[in-house]
């Protein structure tokens, strides 16, 4: 019986670990973002979402306003997309995904950085698209927050219960552009300057 139940755990392990995703840090004036898994499959996440099922399964993403989205993936796992939010906006979501989302992580894209949206849905890692002031690092060190400060482009990979970032722009301030290139052998996906 032992060695059904650590066969079994064994299986349920491999197959979270094969849930694996992608998500493309879009730049502030975009209003879409895309969700890419292992096989290369592509799901753009507009205004045509309300409640869907992407990536053959891997993620469901819903839609709780014009800019503001939930993504499910793994056992009850999430991330909140704001994408372009108003502060009214955070105002009138965060009590129903106060009660729909457990402990999320927070992708913030040109929205305001809000405590009290921020507390309500008990965030827990929050990614911000571009430049934030000393208040608001302040404040997210206040709540004992963890975040990360992103670049657009930027890719965040999402693996189990790990989410790990790929930096979209490695040369900033050179003004460099560059394109993301997949290893066919390994899968690794790594940075290339153009210029």
């Amino acid at each position: 019986m032992r060695k059904l139940v650590l066969t079994f755990a064994f299986c349920i392990i491999a197959i979270s670990s094969l849930m694996a995703f992608d998500l493309v840090v879009p730049s502030s004036g975009e209003e879409v973002y895309s969700l890419f898994n292992s096989d290369n499959d592509e799901f753009i996440v507009d205004d045509s979402v309300y409640f869907k099922s992407a990536l053959d399964g891997e993620v469901k993403v819903e839609r709780y306003s014009d800019h503001i989205t939930s993504i499910e993936y793994g056992h009850g796992d999430y991330i909140v997309v704001l994408l372009n939010a108003t502060r009214d906006e955070l105002d009138e979501q965060r009590f129903s995904l106060s009660f729909s989302v457990d402990d999320p992580d927070v992708l913030i894209v040109n929205s305001p950085v809000d405590y009290d949206f921020l507390d309500e849905i008990d965030a827990d890692d929050v990614y911000i698209s571009g430049r934030i002031s000393g208040e608001e690092r302040a404040m997210l060190r206040r709540l004992d927050v963890d975040f990360t400060e992103l670049d657009p482009s930027s890719i965040l990979r999402f693996e189990g219960d790990d989410v790990s970032v790929i930096s979209g722009s490695k040369y900033p301030s050179s003004g460099k552009d560059g394109i993301y290139v997949t290893c066919p052998k390994c899968g690794t996906t790594i940075y290339v300057p153009l210029n």
